[in-house]
């Protein structure tokens, strides 16, 4: 594919599209004015990362058809590895005001690694089917954590510049993942939004890659949903594969296999097997094989079974189509659908004509009567019940030719056959009766059907169109359910509204409110990401895990975004959303924490946050840390507000209690499940204080649950009373292996268990007196 282009003459940008060239010109209103002489242009090639010689241009046509805007057209060749390749290149003229959208394509930019978040996940391109598919070098990832990462970036190489890109995750299972990469420029080269697949290696299975056959063509394809090796060549009646391959294992050579993204040459025919029996369900054919094929990777043998099937027998339907009103349905696509069986399109030529090799079977057009294929090819001429409609097609209150795509919905049992458009014309083959014209979700012309005929459509849209990057929501403000969502590719995008206001949304912020009219209106959307931490009032970063902040972005005195950075919430630690150019200010609570502003690039920008983040060690009687692995809810004494804090079950391994981020003051501890005496005690949280250590006169109670010889499960809890006592002191679940953990003062207990289907009918006792106790709990007095 070409990767970049050099012009005699300096244009404004360009982007690609396999072989297309799209060149924007402010102002000019011909290619021939940008590119006078193609033959003075100078192409670069690159194939996956390897740069081609190009050899030289020619057959240089420049083509002016009728509904399509003029263009080049040439043959560029290029030699690589010894061999010599041409292709046919378009290179049109495309105008800033309406950009071009050639596709999701990047044109040679080759990937090397995938950032989610902090961590870095190696690529390699899929050897087998190459183009826009990837491995995950590691075999053991889990793509769940790339789902949930915050922000995500690829690195690759284009020609020989190392690039990183932003992306965005649009649908994943523990599989693979469908990425959708930003657009960039290089120079004056746009380069598309492009699409990728990052695929985790699969120990289950291999590829057969390459192979030959000594006995004719053979091809690789799905036959009646299974991948078959396909006999291409018809076979004379009476003739079977049998009668053509003597030795299968030395007449089907399997080349090459692929396995885990690696090469296999060491590969072998086994269990050869013909079957007499039909594989077609029309029982056309007499018989197929059956065979393994074995590949050895490191020394282990990895067994498929594969079919070898001849193709089916087919025989040529041919003829013509008609209107209802004798016109022939000229230049178009329509569905053919085999009784039992699938549908594929038929296409018709320019006097209605059309030729199709089917199998044997009884088929129907679209709304045509049906019609059997016997054992010879059939002649078939057929009106149907459509009448041909066309126009022109324009947008009012502007001369463009710009105008988006429509369809025509029917309001009863009428049916379209084909549309086609053609620069600013169409034509349509429609069942008698009325449709509405619609484009996207706006309905923008009616049409009632009774005879072929002209009808123009005049569309009462504006478009909107400038620079961008992602997906943007266009949100009717009378009816929100009213709503376009363009994507930007190439950097640009362009969108068609009914007239009226619209918020426009991205990433589910609303950045901007626009007044749409007839005609057309640029605005650029080019936003870019702002992000950074969370630090407390001395500087030091608040990790995550303690995090339970709702902060508010104002741009213009209006809320621009709602931060929400709670411990639950995906991806990892600080903030990050995309803004356009223009000065932010955040607040927690009523207090400004920060000001930022964004002009032309991503911006980092930490906030320095009103709270103090402090770690508590608590200990017990015998001077053991007391991990809190459940929720403590502690209340500050002046303002009264309650704080609810989490610890983790795993908290005793990092050397404290548990820790939080908070205003400065003094707080009193809530009731706590597992430790009734912490309840009332308080804690005073200063500027200066990193620490705070707590010695509680309690011992620690543990022990393991069973439950009428089981384990017991999370759903399970255990209460502990004074003895002789009606109130629950303490509870707390048990974990994964029914083990518990319960401090308490010195004292005489009775310890219950309970869960949705025992209850104990006797309650255990338990002493603590100076020191830490064990007690399993083996229930059997349970019902």
């Amino acid at each position: 594919m070409i990767s970049s282009v050099t012009f005699e003459k300096e244009v404004t940008s360009y982007s690609l599209a396999y072989t297309n060239i799209y060149v924007t010109q402010e102002g000019a209103a011909s290619l021939k004015e940008v590119v006078p002489d193609v033959s003075k242009c100078t192409f670069t090639v690159y194939c996956y990362g390897k740069k081609a010689e190009v050899k030289g241009i020619s057959d240089i046509v420049w083509n002016e058809e009728e509904g399509e805007d003029p263009y080049y057209s040439f043959a560029l060749t290029v030699e690589q590895d010894g061999k010599e390749y041409t292709e046919t290149i378009k290179m049109m003229l495309g105008i800033p005001k309406y950009p071009n959208t050639p596709g999701n394509l990047s044109n040679g930019l080759t990937l090397l690694s995938l950032q989610a978040d902090d961590k870095t996940y190696e690529l390699e391109r899929n050897v087998a089917y190459g183009g826009e598919t990837y491995y995950f070098k590691d075999k053991e990832i889990d793509i769940s954590k790339i789902a949930e990462a915050k922000k995500v970036s690829i690195v690759g190489v284009y020609e020989e510049e190392t690039v990183t890109i932003d992306v965005e995750i649009r649908k994943w299972n523990q599989g693979y993942a469908f990425f959708i990469n930003q657009s960039f420029k290089k120079g004056n080269l746009e380069i598309g939004s492009g699409y990728f697949y990052g695929y985790k290696k699969s120990e289950r299975y291999f590829d057969v890659d390459a192979f030959t056959s000594t006995k004719g063509e053979v091809t690789g394809d799905m036959v009646s949903n299974e991948w078959c090796f396909v006999y291409e060549p018809k076979l004379e009646k009476g003739k079977s594969l049998k009668d053509i391959f003597g030795n299968l294992s030395e007449e089907l050579n399997i080349y090459r296999t692929v396995y885990n993204n690696a090469y296999y040459k060491d590969n072998e025919i086994r269990n050869v097997v013909w079957h007499e029996e039909s594989f077609y369900e029309n029982k056309e054919d007499p018989g197929y094989y059956t065979f393994d094929i074995v590949v050895t990777v490191d020394g282990q043998e990895l067994t498929q079974e594969y079919k070898l099937v001849q193709r089916q027998r087919t025989y040529q339907v041919s003829g013509k189509l008609t209107t209802k009103d004798g016109l022939p349905i000229a230049d178009a696509e329509l569905m053919l659908k085999e009784e039992g069986g699938s549908q594929e399109a038929v296409k018709t030529d320019s006097e209605g004509y059309f030729s199709k090799e089917l199998i044997k079977g009884t088929y129907q057009f679209n709304l045509g009567k049906s019609f059997t294929v016997e054992d010879e090819d059939l002649q078939w001429n057929e009106s149907l019940p459509v009448y041909k409609i066309m126009g022109k097609v324009s947008r009012k209150g502007t001369q463009a030719t710009d105008f988006p795509g429509f369809w025509f919905d029917s309001q009863n049992d009428a049916q379209v056959i084909d549309d086609t458009v053609n620069g600013n014309e169409y034509y349509a083959y429609l069942k008698e009766g009325t449709y509405i014209v619609t484009s996207y979700s706006t309905q923008v012309d009616t049409i009632t059907v009774t005879k072929s005929g002209t009808h123009d459509i005049t569309m009462e849209l504006g478009m909107v169109f400038g620079k961008g990057s992602g997906y943007y929501k266009f949100v009717n403000t009378e009816d929100p359910e009213v709503y376009e969502e363009p994507f930007a590719a190439n950097g640009s995008y362009k969108v068609y509204l009914k007239p009226g206001t619209y918020e426009v949304q991205k990433d589910g912020t609303v950045i901007d409110t626009i007044e749409v009219t007839l005609g057309d209106m640029e605005k650029d959307y080019v936003s870019y990401t702002c992000k950074g931490e969370l630090l407390d009032m001395k500087g030091v970063q608040i990790p995550k895990n303690v995090y339970n902040y709702d902060i508010v972005v104002k741009k213009e005195d209006k809320v621009y975004k709602n931060l929400s950075l709670k411990r639950e919430s995906e991806g990892t630690s600080g903030y990050s959303f995309s803004a356009l150019p223009g000065t932010y200010q955040f607040y927690y609570g009523e207090k400004k924490i920060a000001e930022v502003t964004v002009a032309d690039s991503d911006v980092v920008k930490d906030l320095t946050m009103p709270v103090k983040y402090v770690k508590i060690r608590m200990y017990d009687v015998q001077e053991q840390l007391i991990p809190l692995t459940q929720q403590v809810t502690l209340t500050n004494q002046e303002s009264k507000q309650m704080y609810y804090l989490y610890g983790e079950e795993e908290e005793d391994s990092v050397g404290f209690s548990i820790a939080m981020a908070l205003p400065l003051g003094t707080y009193q501890f809530e009731s706590y499940e597992g430790i009734p005496s912490m309840q009332g005690k308080t804690i005073t949280v200063k500027e200066d204080n990193d620490e705070i250590v707590m010695n509680m006169s309690v011992y620690k109670l543990t022990g393991n649950c069973k439950i009428n010889g089981q384990i017991a499960d999370r759903s399970t809890w255990i209460d502990v009373y004074q003895k002789e006592g009606t109130v629950v002191l303490a509870s707390c679940t048990v974990d994964d292996k029914g083990n518990y953990v319960f401090y308490l003062e010195p004292g005489e207990y009775t310890m219950k268990v309970y869960n949705s289907t025992v209850t104990m009918d006797k309650g255990e006792d338990v002493s603590i007196i100076n020191g830490a106790v064990v007690k399993d709990l083996d229930i059997t007095n349970a019902s």
